[in-house]
């Protein structure tokens, strides 16, 4: 059997505001396959990889997370819908960047 392709759209975000309303946006949509990561402040934004930075997802409505800096939002597609819902969302976004790649599917169930 032929594997499934399989899609990300990544977002990159000057802010935590910035992505939350960029995620109320997704959840508005039904899209709720995603997971941010607070990027290093010494990580460019334009030089990410699809599988993004070594770390785990942080949870945007952690008070202890800082307000400033960049927020890396992917969010995993399966089907084409989802792909035009995500792209057009996160291009009418504040997103700093908006990227879509093929990659494999996540170790673990995102919620």
């Amino acid at each position: 059997m032929a594997p499934i392709r399989r899609r990300m759209a990544i977002g990159i975000f000057a802010s935590v505001k910035d992505a939350q309303n960029a995620i109320s946006r997704l959840d508005a949509l039904g899209i709720r396959r995603h997971e941010c990561f607070a990027l290093p402040a010494d990580q460019a934004p334009a030089g990410l990889v699809p599988h993004g930075p070594d770390q785990e997802p942080v949870d945007l409505r952690n008070p202890d997370l800082p307000a400033a800096g960049h927020i890396m939002l992917r969010v995993y597609l399966e089907t084409v819908r989802d792909e035009q819902l995500v792209a057009g969302a996160l291009l009418e976004s504040p997103a700093e960047s908006v990227q879509l790649h093929d990659v494999n599917p996540p170790r673990t169930a995102l919620h």
